[in-house]
């Protein structure tokens, strides 16, 4: 937990008795109710909560931005710097909005203008709200971005969105949020995409920028190890209510309020659990010498030809009732080994053996007949759930089309919506009806309802709330009991893995670099790369503790 920083005694935000109203017809009549909270200059104040707790109306109203008339504040004030925002004119928002308020989003890929360069969207900043000359603005951006620690700040100045990285793409964010030194600096879940190592140097580059700026911080997360790395104080939100308010220190080792007792103790801690080793009948799944290279060609403009080896000789297997663990960095290769092992994309080499037959080298009708052996449960279910159709029908098609009965496909899908937690009436429903968690466990019952030998899991509870995240996670555990199952579990969360997984496997640049037992790989690491990601993780010390 960070150290608070002395600055001015007047606080830079408070919010005094605010209630934001919702629409008839919304769950609840509130997004958020008597909410009271203050940053005080160089403070770094976390919101935490589940979805729906009332975060992002909450900074939608500091930035004037609630979509009104629909939801829009009812009572109380927002003082910033003695400023009532809520009786401030939209150009003076407008003013205030980057001058004295910076944002920074969540997925810095849909906040960025594809069609500009980056040096050009934090240029737009200065020319809105300083009478600068352009190489003077140009200065000034480039020493921005060298200030958020940009490798090459002036190629980046030059550079598109979807030239950088995403760690690197959330530098330019903050650039683009502090170019002005505003006083107030709302971040809504910066690094919750992150990987671990990039993820401790945005969160690192936070802290760092507040003590020298003497900056205010609103940080949004619901990643409790966040809160234990960075935050001075804790508010904690429940369906609209502030329910607890403390110290980081407090809030998280001696909670008071029975929802936030539930929250902390839903998160996943980084001491793996130990089970009786797997002794197998068969083979299972093994995966040998898989090689796979993507080359880009040189194009019009005759730009040299690049190649990437995305998985490089990776021999892994995986029994019969074992879950094993993939982590790594983006770019490490997890998700295109995921793709090669269901043979979504053909490899260069190698061989995947299903119980002593070469999945990777069966013709079309023996693969079509096998392919329903391994499923995938993929990381965004609403983005692989057909939207026009109800629930009941996505799940019962997958049997429908192995040869089931029409009844016999809807007694199964309706026998295995009970097995994960929704019940049947849910098959008449549609995914939009559904919450994050709720929709990644109907993505469960479909790899489940062709009776799959192996499960692919991939990053499937990265974007879930710790308590949905631990219900899912026991659910995979007791449906890897129920059904004998075999399920690679691909992640970037090290805790996760420690919770979930029987051994671990590392990549570093398409490249196994580690492998054993979870609780040899993450408690005694070898490789210096699991070492960094271990000592990457932010609030490792209260993790341990969990």
């Amino acid at each position: 937990m960070s150290t608070p920083t002395a600055h001015s005694t007047q606080p830079v935000l408070q919010i005094k008795d605010l209630s934001i109203s919702l629409p008839r017809g919304a769950d609840r009549p509130f997004a958020g109710q008597n909410i009271d909270m203050q940053i005080m200059p160089g403070d770094i104040l976390c919101v935490v909560g589940e979805s729906g707790s009332g975060k992002s109306m909450l900074t939608r109203a500091v930035l004037g931005l609630l979509p009104a008339p629909h939801v829009q504040v009812t009572s109380g004030k927002i003082e910033l710097d003695g400023i009532n925002l809520l009786s401030c004119t939209s150009a003076e928002m407008r003013e205030l909005r980057g001058d004295r308020i910076g944002m920074i989003f969540q997925e810095p890929m849909t906040a960025l203008n594809p069609l500009l360069t980056v040096g050009r969207q934090i240029d737009e900043v200065l020319e809105t709200h300083r009478d600068m000359t352009a190489s003077e603005r140009r200065e000034k951006v480039i020493a921005a971005l060298d200030e958020v620690q940009m490798p090459n700040p002036s190629e980046v100045y030059d550079a598109y969105p979807h030239q950088l990285s995403g760690g690197q793409r959330q530098r330019a964010m903050i650039a683009m949020a502090l170019i002005l030194s505003p006083g107030l600096l709302i971040a809504d879940e910066p690094t919750t995409a992150l990987d671990v190592t990039t993820q401790a140097q945005i969160l690192n580059l936070i802290n760092i920028l507040r003590k020298d700026h003497g900056t205010a911080v609103m940080f949004i997360t619901h990643d409790f190890g966040v809160v234990a790395e960075i935050a001075d104080h804790v508010v904690v939100m429940e369906k609209g209510l502030v329910v607890e308010t403390g110290t980081a220190r407090d809030v998280l080792d001696s909670p008071k309020h029975n929802y936030t007792r539930a929250l902390i103790a839903a998160v996943p801690g980084l001491t793996p659990h130990t089970r009786p080793s797997i002794k197998a009948k068969n083979e299972g799944l093994a995966i040998q010498a898989l090689y796979k290279t993507f080359t880009s060609s040189g194009g019009l403009l005759g730009k040299p030809i690049r190649k990437v080896e995305a998985v490089k000789n990776i021999n892994l297997n995986v029994q019969p009732g074992e879950i094993l663990g993939i982590v790594g960095e983006s770019g490490s290769g997890k998700s295109t080994l995921a793709r090669l092992i269901i043979r979504l994309i053909e490899p260069d080499s190698g061989e995947v053996i299903l119980e002593g037959e070469n999945f990777l080298t069966m013709n079309p009708l023996r693969l079509r007949n096998q392919r329903h052996r391994i499923q995938m449960i993929f990381q965004d279910p609403y983005s692989t759930l057909n939207p026009r159709h109800k629930v009941g029908r996505i799940i019962a098609e997958g049997p429908k089309l192995r040869g089931c009965s029409s009844a016999e496909a809807t007694e199964r899908t309706n026998r295995l919506l009970s097995l994960v937690g929704l019940g049947k009436e849910a098959a008449n429903r549609f995914p939009h009806e559904f919450s994050g968690g709720q929709r990644q466990r109907i993505g469960i019952a479909r790899a489940l309802a062709i009776e799959p030998d192996f499960l692919l899991a991939d990053e499937a509870v990265s974007a879930l709330d710790v308590s949905v995240q631990k219900q899912v996670l026991d659910l995979l555990l007791d449906i890897r009991d129920k059904f004998n199952l075999a399920i690679v579990f691909i992640t970037h969360d090290l805790c996760v893995a420690a919770q979930i997984c029987d051994r671990v496997a590392v990549m570093k640049s398409g490249e196994i670099v580690e492998h054993g037992l979870a609780s040899d790989v993450l408690n005694t690491p070898q490789h210096p790369y699991t070492k960094t990601l271990l000592s990457s993780l932010p609030g490792q010390a209260w993790l341990k503790t969990r």
